[in-house]
């Protein structure tokens, strides 16, 4: 069983140095020390990941409203697109109309 890359052998000499250059009086104090460390870190490890999600989901909800409005105003786009090609049709139809009535009056008058 490997602990970060270091057997169990590596490890006792680790330890065995650790004691020997700190002491056996001072040795409980820096393993507490270093569960305190450890504890600060994992702790802001989780702060950090929190506020991670809490701006991740802001995000994604302001995606989702903003894409809903753009849905919106693109649906407004193709309504107004389709009404002014109705109009415009209906003016060709008018336009068209209008010059068939002005063409009969000149094929009924007889040529002079």
């Amino acid at each position: 069983m490997e602990f970060f890359g270091v057997g169990p052998f590596e490890l006792l000499v680790i330890l065995s140095i650790t004691l020997i250059i700190v002491g056996p009086k001072r040795l409980p104090e820096m393993a507490a020390e270093l569960a305190r460390l450890l504890r600060a870190a994992r702790k802001y490890a989780s702060q950090i990941t929190d506020e991670l999600s809490d701006t991740m989901s802001d995000l994604e909800k302001e995606y989702g409203d903003m894409k809903g409005e753009w849905k919106d105003v693109g649906q407004g786009l193709d309504e107004t697109a389709k009404s002014v090609s109705a109009e415009v049709e209906e003016a060709g139809r008018e336009a068209s109309a209008a010059l068939e009535e002005a063409k009969e009056p000149s094929e009924r008058a007889p040529a002079s």
